[in-house]
């Protein structure tokens, strides 16, 4: 999976969400890995325009 041996681990999507942000508004939309099975890329509800890939936010795992 990874050419330098950096150590991947998998998440459940629960724990994921990936920011995108209109370009013209500058509205952000978080959504769930799933989101794009039913729905494609996230669109700006003010001016219908596509939303730009921000970033990718993985839930802190908090050690009891």
């Amino acid at each position: 999976m990874s050419e330098n041996n950096d150590k991947w681990i998998a998440r459940a999507d629960s724990d994921v969400r990936l920011r995108w942000q209109c370009k013209e508004c500058m509205i952000e939309a978080i959504v769930p890995p799933t989101f794009f099975e039913d729905a494609g890329t996230p669109v700006c509800e003010e001016c219908g325009e596509d939303m730009t890939y921000v970033q990718t936010l993985v839930r802190e795992m908090i050690q009891r």
